[in-house]
């Protein structure tokens, strides 16, 4: 009896999540890879419905914006801390990549203006 008002109190019918709801659940574009995968897990765990380590992280792996999931693409990942750990450092690797283009963006167009002027300077 205890048993049964411990579940229904825990774990009440409007607390549960759906698969659908997990598969509609997607990364925001703002949203680091850390906060979404704890705000997932977090729905997860309240889903009645079976599924393995794998299909979860294939499942959520899915739902991660595009950028860090084309760079998971073919890698074997069981868990969500292996997913966490990966995306984690991929997104880490793409944000530095984007400084770096930012970077040679801004150099780019010094040489322009120099040039610009430069010619201006030869007319």
């Amino acid at each position: 009896m205890s048993q049964l008002r411990f579940l229904t109190h825990f774990f009440d019918k409007d607390d549960k999540s759906t698969t659908a709801q997990l598969c509609a659940t997607k990364q925001a574009h703002n949203d680091s890879v850390d906060s979404f995968l704890k705000r997932w897990r977090a729905l997860a765990v309240k889903c009645p419905e079976p599924h393995s380590h794998e299909s979860l992280t294939d499942m959520c792996r899915m739902n991660l914006n595009s950028k860090p999931r084309l760079k998971l693409v073919g890698l074997k990942l069981k868990t969500l801390g292996e997913l966490l750990a990966v995306a984690t450092e991929t997104e880490a690797a793409l944000k530095d990549h984007e400084k770096e283009k930012g970077g040679l963006r801004s150099e780019e167009a010094s040489l322009r203006s120099l040039v610009r002027g430069f010619c201006v300077l030869s007319i």
